[in-house]
């Protein structure tokens, strides 16, 4: 007799495959983010601080660019989102990996009769779908709680601030905290 190792380990490849193709992390658009507030109370909502031009910020929303005086702005807060299926995508995948490798791993001789499966399946293949599925779906519950907890908002407040200094940290948030759609 030999081991199944060998067809268990195709099927874990076929399963890591699989499961790399699910586009989880790309369930929430983590583009337009910003909210934009004025000192009249005026707000843009879902924007990209662009770029800035002269003593002007040039925002994007996703049907128009708009450009605003510095002076005017009070507050940018970036919206950090949901980070619940990015985290479970990653646990689900990882715990499906792990569960399937440990019960590879842990097989003994096969246990079919002079090494013929009925339908070429055996206990031990049943055995790293059940566990693959089991671990994927712990490790995509326990992602998902690490992701929702991880979350945290930025805000940055320019009420009191000059204008010059509005200008430096309206460059410097452009420059190091906006990533533009492609």
């Amino acid at each position: 007799m030999k081991r199944d190792t060998k067809s268990s380990f195709v099927l874990v490849l076929f399963t890591v495959f699989a499961l790399s193709q699910t586009p989880l992390t790309y369930l929430y658009s983590q583009d337009y983010i910003w909210t934009i507030s004025l000192e009249d109370s005026t707000q843009y909502n879902e924007v990209i601080p662009a770029s800035i031009k002269d003593n002007s910020l040039i925002i994007l929303s996703k049907t128009s660019s708009t450009e605003i005086p510095i002076e005017r702005i009070s507050s940018l807060k970036k919206n950090a989102g949901s980070n619940t299926w990015k985290y479970a995508g990653y646990g689900g995948l990882f715990g499906a990996i792990v569960a399937a490798l440990i019960t590879v791993a842990s097989f003994e001789e096969s246990s079919g009769i002079d090494g013929k499966e009925p339908l070429g399946f055996s206990a031990n293949m049943v055995a790293v779908i059940f566990s693959g599925a089991i671990g994927g779906t712990i490790g995509a519950l326990l992602g998902g709680f690490v992701g929702s907890a991880s979350n945290a908002d930025e805000f940055y407040d320019f009420t009191n601030i000059p204008i010059k200094g509005k200008l430096t940290q309206l460059d410097w948030i452009v420059k190091n905290k906006v990533q533009l759609p492609e």
